[in-house]
């Protein structure tokens, strides 16, 4: 069995992680951990009147620690489950694009059997801003995908 994981730096990817080693897989399963990186349109609109050298670079600086969070993250994770599923192979990279468009992609061109996400159950205003990886994975995947839930303290 191909198994993608999505996380990010969330209580919520704590259970979907927490999920996966909470069952038995069949023997010789794969997993694949992935984590999105979607830099900021703001340096995409640079404009000298708009942004100064220092305030690019300051933007700068803090996608890559963003970046280096997630390729911790990601490994501290595939180190998790290569303790805990010693018969799987476990591989993990970070990816850069659009969250949910990178999720499908990836699945397709790994050809998993299985997505598991997790979301954070915003509801209302906050969905309607922050919008549902989870949904638009499950919506749109060539293959299973499960959807991880966690209460939610906003009921924005």
């Amino acid at each position: 069995m191909r198994v993608l994981i999505a996380i990010e730096e969330s209580d919520c990817s704590k259970r979907v992680l927490e999920s996966v080693l909470d069952r038995c897989w069949p023997n010789r399963s794969l997993f694949r951990i992935i984590s999105v990186f979607e830099p900021s349109q703001v340096l995409t609109a640079y404009s000298p009147g708009l942004y100064t050298p220092d305030a690019c670079d300051a933007i700068a600086k803090a996608e890559h620690e963003e970046f280096l969070g997630k390729q911790t993250y990601v490994n501290d994770a595939v180190e998790l489950l290569k303790h805990h599923l010693v018969a799987a192979e476990v591989t993990g990279d970070v990816l850069t694009g659009i969250v949910s468009e990178k999720i499908l992609e990836e699945s397709r061109e790994w050809r998993a059997d299985l997505i598991i996400c997790g979301t954070h159950s915003r509801r209302g205003l906050a969905k309607m801003f922050c919008g549902s990886v989870a949904e638009a994975v499950a919506n749109n995947a060539e293959c299973s995908v499960e959807i991880v839930k966690t209460k939610s303290s906003n009921a924005a």
